[in-house]
């Protein structure tokens, strides 16, 4: 919740906000979100969400149901490790890297 509120409002205080800030022009983002069922449900994460995901190339998978981290059931759990691959391929079969992207002399 707090990394998608980041996101959402072009908040860059750290290495990995800073990262996604300056990526999203340049490649997709892919977000598998996991929280707390009632953060999960919260009005503020979900209109956070649902701004970045208007944004051209960012995209999700999940959160599932199941077992948390705060020892409830419920909406919020992270998507398994296999379905997230799947959505990583997926991206990358729809938007190939670009020759050269990783070149860093342009």
């Amino acid at each position: 919740a707090n990394f998608i509120s980041k996101m959402a409002s072009g908040v860059a205080d750290d290495l990995v906000t800073t990262l996604a800030m300056t990526a999203t022009s340049a490649c997709p983002i892919l977000l598998a979100p996991s929280m707390n069922s009632r953060m999960w449900a919260s009005p503020i994460v979900q209109a956070n969400l649902a701004r970045l995901t208007e944004l051209d190339g960012v995209h999700t998978v999940g959160p599932r149901q199941g077992h948390l981290a705060c020892g409830t059931v419920g909406m919020g759990r992270m998507a398994e490790p296999d379905e997230i691959f799947d959505a990583i391929r997926e991206i990358l079969r729809q938007q190939p890297p670009k020759a050269g992207a990783s070149d860093s002399s342009h």
